[in-house]
């Protein structure tokens, strides 16, 4: 007989029921009726505890990280943006590697994570802990990516909106501090292109990028798929439109525009070198043609052609992106220009213009005097050189001469010389001073002031580059004649061949008095013949004498402005419009007591939780900002947006190649 034993349960004794606390009535305690699990689904309370922790610590160090490295680098939403994509991306790879497969709800790594922490408490294994943080890391990471980047866009437009007073003004300032630190860190330590290509074409790089304020806040399409800007940059097509730059002293102007000439210079030679394609429109023709870049100087340094100076570090600029020596023109230091190439017409014109006089009388004779010299049907043609122009202008009898038979012209020659001609051929004088006299003293004046820095010269045709330095500072009249002997050549250059050609005035308030009305003519013409203006000046008052000069000048001005540190921007700011801005009140209670000690009508209570809201427009280029820009800083401004950003000084290390 086989016998089974069974074992029996020991005995347990019953747990007593608690007994009520001293004091209390018997009636109103009730003990709990079922006694406090040791655990929770089967897991106990180390296992809960480690799985909250796995689950949040990884994650809010990575949210706080990212709004930590976004707040000390002064970083824009859009940049989060790019991380939270990147971390999504990385956590689908390591999904994937894991073997949890793209079916796998977005939590099965973190419940990886968190069995292998389990694994790591009851084990004690530094593997499994560590295997159990990197799998929470990269599960948690691209939620708190995303979560730090909606956190940090919605805190930077509130604190830009206006609504937090001083926190505001403060976080904005403490963003453009720290930019600006890091983007003259940028400038030091990488090299800046001089050429970039965007979506809207080519583009000139003027260097880093600091901040961008634009019109209307950002869209959601835009915040998720704008990018980041890296660099200051002006596009070619907006050059094409022509600029004004708008800095006083010491604020980087000629850096820029030597960086900025050179720039342009060499994307005009890609763009050139460019084999022709089959539609050959205008643009395409004029790219045929080697492109030219005049800087128009008119400060008139006496060192500029120096290796230090304006002239010298502008023509090293240009060498060294490969333009051959030849083919830059230093004038008139180097270099002669040939006025006299012009067509009769325009001759006529331009010493006109260079001697003209207020009195109506007085200019429709010396309009007659031109006519006689310049079309005089003489043996030698025009004149060409002003020695012979002041020549035949004196020679009366060749005058009579050359226009023989022709008896309008021998009546004006009688009345400009005051001369009369006898039966014999002979002339005689009337008595008295002669309008021609007159103007023979006034262009005798005029060609000692110019030199012979407009005789038989080289035609523009024969350079790639060309500075032009004019005495501004010393003699602004002979500045001015220079600058408009200058212009015509240039327009009559144009209008013979077609030319990409870059036309910059440095220190325009130097010239502008007499050339004003040239130079607006040539900004409002040229663009139809391929050519393009920048026009620089140390204030808004130095564009032109007038305010309609001013206005004529800069609505002809389609490509926005560049502008660096200067004190009246009013203007300035007032030229491209407002944004809209939240200006917030706070309602203060009144104090209590005695008046002199914060009493009734002293705003001492505190605040009381009311207010209003206004929304109100403000410049959106801020005056204030611009009065105080450090050296070599600069905000180009359009309609659309104001993006600043500090200019890269020019240094270039490698020869390019021949050109």
């Amino acid at each position: 007989m086989i016998t089974t034993a069974v074992s029996r349960p020991a005995a347990t004794t019953p747990t007593p029921p608690p007994s009520e606390p001293p004091g209390v009535d018997p009636a109103v305690f009730t003990p709990l009726p079922l006694p406090i699990p040791e655990a929770v689904f089967g897991l106990t309370t180390g296992q809960i505890g480690t799985a909250l922790a796995v689950t949040v610590v990884p994650a809010a160090l990575v949210l706080a990280g990212l709004t930590g490295c976004a707040a000390a680098r002064a970083w824009e939403p859009r940049r989060l943006r790019t991380i939270a994509g990147a971390a999504v991306a990385v956590g689908a790879v390591v999904a994937l590697t894991a073997g949890i497969g793209w079916s796998a709800p977005p939590w099965a790594g973190l419940a990886v994570a968190v069995r292998a922490a389990w694994t790591g408490l009851d084990t004690g294994s530094p593997t499994a802990w560590a295997t159990a943080g990197v799998l929470a890391t990269v599960s948690t990471a691209p939620l708190a990516a995303i979560a730090a980047w909606w956190w940090w866009h919605r805190y930077c437009r509130a604190m830009r909106s206006g609504r937090r007073h001083a926190a505001g003004e403060r976080h904005v300032q403490r963003q453009w501090d720290i930019r600006r630190h890091a983007a003259a860190t940028r400038a030091r330590r990488t090299d800046t292109p001089l050429t970039t290509a965007s979506g809207g074409g080519p583009a000139v790089v003027l260097g880093p990028a600091i901040d961008t304020v634009t019109p209307h806040p950002p869209k959601l399409t835009d915040a998720l798929t704008a990018r980041r800007r890296d660099w200051l940059t002006v596009p070619l097509s907006a050059i094409a439109l022509h600029i004004a730059l708008i800095a006083q002293t010491g604020a980087g102007k000629t850096v820029l525009l030597i960086r900025l000439a050179a720039a342009w210079w060499e994307a005009a030679w890609h763009a050139h070198a460019q084999p022709p394609t089959q539609a050959a429109d205008d643009r395409r023709s004029r790219s045929a043609t080697r492109p030219l870049v005049i800087f128009l100087d008119a400060k008139g340094e006496p060192d500029t052609t120096t290796p230090t100076g304006t002239g010298g570090r502008w023509a090293t600029a240009l060498t060294d992106l490969g333009v051959d020596r030849k083919r830059i023109g230093m004038f008139p230091a180097e270099t002669r220009l040939d006025m006299w190439r012009l067509p009769a017409p325009q001759l006529r014109a331009s010493l006109h213009k260079l001697a003209a006089t207020d009195h109506r009388f007085y200019d429709v004779l010396q309009r007659g005097l031109l006519h006689l010299v310049i079309d005089a049907p003489h043996p030698d043609g025009p004149p060409t050189d002003s020695t012979t122009f002041l020549d035949r202008l004196a020679d009366t009898d060749q005058l009579a001469t050359d226009w023989d038979g022709r008896d309008v012209e021998q009546r004006m020659i009688a009345a400009l010389t005051g001369t009369t001609t006898s039966s014999s051929g002979s002339s005689n004088s009337t008595g008295g001073a002669a309008p021609r006299d007159a103007d023979l003293i006034l262009f005798a004046e005029l060609f000692r002031s110019l030199g012979k820095d407009f005789d038989g010269g080289q035609p523009l045709a024969d350079f790639d580059a060309l500075y032009a330095c004019v005495p501004g500072t010393l003699d602004p009249v002979t500045a001015a004649a220079k600058a408009a002997v200058l212009i015509e050549l240039l327009t009559f250059e144009l209008v013979s061949e077609p030319r990409t050609v870059l036309f910059v005035i440095d220190e325009y308030s130097a010239i502008s008095g007499d050339t004003a009305g040239t130079v607006i003519n040539l900004v409002e013409r040229l663009r139809s013949l391929g050519g393009a203006v920048i026009v620089s000046a140390q204030s808004y008052q130095g564009l032109a004498a007038t305010d309609d000069d001013r206005e004529r000048l800069l609505g002809a001005m389609g490509g926005g402005m560049l502008i660096g540190r200067t004190q009246n921007a009013d203007p300035l700011a007032a030229r491209f419009g407002t944004r809209h801005v939240d200006e917030t009140g706070l309602q203060i209670a009144a104090g209590t007591g005695d008046p002199g000690q914060g009493g009734p009508g002293l705003f001492t209570g505190g605040h009381t939780g009311a207010g209003t809201v206004r929304r109100q427009h403000t410049f959106l280029l801020d005056p204030n900002r611009i009065r105080t820009l450090p050296p070599h800083h600069v905000a180009y401004a359009t309609p659309d947006e104001i993006v600043y950003g500090l200019v890269t000084p020019l240094h270039t290390t490698t020869k390019g190649e021949p050109r």
